[in-house]
Parts: structure tokens; sequence; C-alpha cells
């Protein structure tokens, strides 16, 4: 594997195409063009082919390529579905293999999983909010630009197996929303669960579909004060202290070792960033258009991932099992654009979602 282009170079190439993003969902004159899908096909393109040749030592890179050389060894029969080889899912591995057999480079691999990752959150996201009235929250440059603000290089680039799990678990929850059936979307779970365990979650937002009512604004008000507060007397750390032992136990007993990880190191505390995505993502719900029935669940689902953040913020790796439940903030991000009655509102939006949402991703992906 050639080295790919320079470390800097990657992320000032990031930084310029989320620009173009920008410039296209904040100067396009209207989000009901017939174009708009086509547009945004091509800019999952263009990020990746970037993927092609992200640098060599990028996070988790280099233990990726590792596994994807030995795949091609690996006889079928040693494997088992559901158990891991060298800590990484077998349904991954097998993938892995599989591209390889069909001629594939390891850039070429990392290019198609990345468009995977891609195109199936994106269709996962536009089936949730197919029966939605509000025009923003279905214009597919806006959404696009919300997700690579804060998505888009993570879970394109680094946390690859996480991104093709979550992507999976956006199209079950999608499947669900447009067919209101549940053995389809739960299959879909579990497999993305087979790419990567925390995906599970997802069950649990297939359940706030089925059973969560809806809540009043200031419902949502009371309960962020009180995760402010929690998280304030470090609620979280005394509690993860106390129970951690016992949780590895039984996930492991359970058979569930993807979760264990996370209870094997942690720091109690309280860190700048818990407290901004508790502030960003709970001022996003506050400021979300609440007369629109149709976000109720995924506010509710994105409280639920700030509960996760508040209680269990000792694992500074937990980004990616709260992240599995901020991802549905999207359309009523997108959606809160139409609540801003000031001129020009669309590019004062995107330009503030441009700071408050990609400068983070870019400082914990460099």
């Amino acid at each position: 594997m050639n080295n790919g282009i320079s470390y800097n170079a990657f992320f000032a190439i990031y930084i310029l195409y989320f620009i173009l993003c920008w410039a296209i969902s904040a100067f396009r004159r209207s989000n009901k063009s017939k174009k708009s899908i086509g547009i945004v096909l091509l800019m999952i393109l263009l990020l990746s082919i970037l993927m092609y040749f992200k640098p060599n030592d990028l996070k988790d890179s280099m233990e990726y390529e590792r596994i994807w050389k030995l795949s091609e060894g690996i006889q079928l029969s040693n494997l088992r579905l559901g158990a891991r080889y060298q800590n990484i899912e077998v349904l991954f591995v097998l993938y892995m293999k599989f591209l390889s057999a069909l001629g594939l480079s390891f850039r070429g691999f990392c290019a198609l999983t990345a468009f995977f990752i891609y195109a199936l959150s994106l269709i996962g996201i536009k089936l949730i909010i197919a029966n939605n009235d509000d025009d923003y929250s279905k214009d597919d440059s806006l959404i696009w630009l919300i997700y690579c603000a804060y998505f888009g290089l993570h879970y394109g680039a680094i946390a690859i197996r996480a991104g093709l799990g979550m992507a999976l678990g956006l199209l079950a929850i999608g499947l669900h929303v447009k067919t209101r059936r549940y053995i389809l979307p739960v299959f879909v779970v579990l497999l993305s669960s087979l790419m990567h365990s925390t995906c599970l979650v997802f069950l649990v937002v297939l359940l706030v579909y089925r059973f969560i009512p809806r809540l009043k604004k200031n419902t949502y008000e009371v309960l962020l004060v009180i995760m402010m507060a929690a998280l304030l007397i470090g609620v979280g750390g005394y509690l993860f202290s106390t129970l951690s032992q016992f949780m590895r136990l039984i996930l492991n007993q359970l058979g569930i070792f993807g979760f264990s990880y996370y209870f094997v190191s942690y720091d109690v505390n309280v860190g700048l960033k818990d407290w901004f995505f508790l502030l960003v993502f709970g001022g996003f719900i506050i400021l979300s258009p609440f007369d629109k029935m149709e976000f109720d669940k995924l506010r509710f689902i994105v409280l639920l991932g700030l509960v996760v953040l508040t209680l269990l913020y000792p694992v500074r790796s937990i980004n990616r099992l709260y992240d599995e439940f901020l991802i549905f903030s999207i359309p009523f991000i997108a959606a809160s654009l139409g609540s801003v009655g000031i001129k020009n509102q669309k590019q004062l939006i995107c330009s503030f979602l441009s700071f408050i949402l990609l400068v983070p991703q870019i400082y914990m992906c460099y």
C-alpha cells in the first residue's frame, strides 16, 4: 500500500470539500430541485475518492490494512459468525475477504466502504423523513452538509466498522418508518451489530418508535437541566466506578463482547467535550420545531444519546455509542432552518453549523 497523500493535506482537502458542500447548500435557490439528489450523489462519490487517498498514518488505517492482508489467507471453517478475529467482528473480516477475492486493493476497499457508508446513511435518513411535510428536513444537500460536519470524516475514514454498522442501523430504522413492520428492520439491525457490536442499540431505537409517547418542550428542558446538573456533580463517574465490573461481567456472560471494552479503563473527570455535546445537541433539541410531530421520536432518540453521554462519559471511547443516537438529530437540525425568520437565514445557519460541528470533528480525528 502506498502512503497516500500527506496527513495535513488530507484534512485540508476535507475542509475545502466541506466548504464546497456548504456553498452548494447555502446558495442553491431551491431545495426541491430534481437535480438535488444527483448533486449529493456526486459529492458522495468525490468524498469516497478522497478516502482512497487517505494517509497511511491516519488512525486505525494500519490496523485495518493488517487485517486486510490476513483476511486473504483465512479459512472460512475457522470463523464463527458473531465471534471476533483479531478483535474485529467476523462479518467485517468476511466482507474484507470477499472484496479482496474480487481483486480490490486495500485502498479500493477503503473507497468502496466509504461509499457504502455514505450512500446507506443517506438512504436511511431519507426513508426516516419520507413522510415529513417539512421542506428543509428533505433538503438533500443540507442533510449531507450536516452529516459531513460531524459524522462524515470520522465514520468514513477512521471508525469504518462503526460507520458501516451505523449506516445499516439507519437503513433499518428507515425501513421500519416506511413499512411499519419489524421483521426486516430487526434483521438489518442484527446484521449491523455483526459489523460493529455496539449497533445493537438500534433495537432500542425501534422500541422508541413503538412505545415512546410525545413529550412537550418544557419536559425536554427539565430533563436537560437535570442532565447538566448530573454532569456538573459527576454522577456518571460515581455510578460507573461502582458498576463497571458488574456490567462487564454481565455482558461477558451474555456473549456481548463488543461492549466489554468500554468498561476496562475509564476517566471520571468530566471533559470539555462532554459539556460541548450535551449543550450543543441539547440546544438542537430545544430549537427544533415542536409543532411538527414527525420529529417527536427523533428528539427522544437524541435525548437517549445525551443520557448515555451523561452516565457513561468516563469511557472516553463511548462517543461511538452515543453517536448512534445523535445521528438522528440531522433531520430536525435541518428543519430548524425553517424556524429562523431572518434575512439570509440559510447562509447564516449553515455557517454556524460549519463552526459548531466541523471543528470538534477535525479536532477529534486529527
